[in-house]
């Protein structure tokens, strides 16, 4: 299924951060502008590693290591077959 903004709310709150949806939509626009909307899909990689690194002490490496496989294998696919995206 695909992300919506109250996923990514959702997230946020997890996360300990609070916006609005339109602080995210504003935040994302503006990124990708900046970048020309040149988004490469390799930087899909480089965040799920990034995010993966953010896990909790307590998290074995099995775990983390079955989390970044999941979440390249969902990036892959949802790269891959664009009706998933």
């Amino acid at each position: 299924r695909a992300l919506n903004l109250t996923d990514m709310q959702k997230l946020a709150r997890k996360m300990g951060c609070y916006f609005e949806a339109s602080d995210i939509i504003s935040t994302e626009s503006d990124v990708l502008w900046q970048l020309n909307w040149d988004v490469h899909p390799a930087t899909v990689f480089s965040f799920s590693h990034y995010l993966t690194c953010m896990l909790p002490d307590g998290v074995g490496q099995l775990a983390r290591y079955i989390i970044q496989e999941l979440s390249k294998y969902c990036s892959e696919l949802a790269i891959c077959v664009y009706s998933f995206s």
